[in-house]
């Protein structure tokens, strides 16, 4: 018998992003499935049809500077998907960017040969004041936060 009769999915996180790997009970595929991506989406259980995975974010402001804020953000769950993000100064609304800008920095992780998973927001010029404020995003209508990446501060100065 040449197809699958059940399928186990090991799904590893390693700092946010999921890595995933199928086999079998006969460990051959049927004509049906040969060539198909065996990620959690495509994927049958004894069941039937796996249902898509929820969002799984993963990405960082990397960037803070007097002339804007700048980051990345990818849903290793659903590639395809470029979310806008929502970025915020002091806890405050200070625009919406979208996730459409060249990474090419991020080839090896997201399997890509393209991606555009970059955002950058000009630095609003009332926060050029002199006083030191915070940075923080998250993903516009869902509750992920993009963190700040770890070796840079989130709070910034800036003068006129």
């Amino acid at each position: 018998m040449n197809r699958f009769r059940q399928w186990h999915a090991l799904i590893v996180l390693v700092l946010g992003c999921a890595f995933v790997a199928c086999s079998s009970e006969t460990g051959t595929k049927s004509d049906e499935t040969a060539g198909a991506s065996d990620t959690p989406a495509t994927a049958q259980s004894a069941g039937g049809p796996a249902s898509l995975p929820p969002a799984n974010y993963a990405g960082f402001i990397d960037s803070i500077t007097c002339a804007g804020i700048s980051g990345w953000q990818w849903n290793s769950s659903n590639s395809a998907e470029k979310p806008n993000i929502d970025v915020f100064v002091d806890n405050q609304l200070v625009g919406t960017a979208a996730t459409n800008l060249p990474r090419t920095d991020l080839k090896d992780l997201t399997k890509n040969t393209n991606p555009e998973y970059g955002f950058s927001l000009p630095m609003p010029p009332e926060f050029k004041d002199g006083k030191t404020h915070v940075v923080s995003a998250k993903v516009s209508g869902a509750s992920q936060e993009v963190k700040v990446w770890q070796s840079i501060k989130p709070s910034f100065t800036c003068s006129g």
